[in-house]
């Protein structure tokens, strides 16, 4: 049996691996009912079942966990940013758990927005339909 090397001319020449680089979406596939979180954490608090956890705690299912290359905001060598995405609408109850078991939620992300933003904005629509009449 021999091996390959790949060279890093002939990895970079290959569609599929230049397709891959390219799409943000393949982190992320689209999923209807979801959110996406950014946690920062030291390398040696990280653990992928604490977070699966603390989402599961929140009766919300971990879609995807995916440790990026990205610096850390304190600029600490020593942390990792961990995006996620959960199967929840609005992720700040999956926010706070996470919280409690000691991660640090930087940002939160939302196509659908707060759902107490949606409900406030039902009960002013109903009050102007009751108003006008």
């Amino acid at each position: 049996m021999t091996t390959h090397t790949l060279s890093a001319r002939s990895v970079a020449a290959t569609p599929r691996l230049t397709d891959l680089r390219r799409s943000a979406a393949r982190l992320f596939p689209l999923v209807d009912d979801s959110s996406e979180l950014t946690v920062v954490c030291r390398r040696s608090d990280f653990s992928a079942s604490a977070i699966a956890r603390a989402t599961e705690d929140c009766d919300t299912h971990l879609i995807n966990l995916n440790i990026t290359a990205d610096p850390s905001p304190d600029g600490n060598p020593d942390s990792i940013v961990v995006e996620l995405r959960v199967g929840r609408r609005d992720p700040s109850a999956v926010a706070r758990s996470l919280a409690r078991y000691g991660f640090e939620v930087i940002d939160t992300r939302s196509a659908y927005g707060n759902i107490d933003d949606e409900r406030s904005l039902d009960r002013i629509r109903e009050l102007m339909r009751r108003l006008e009449v």
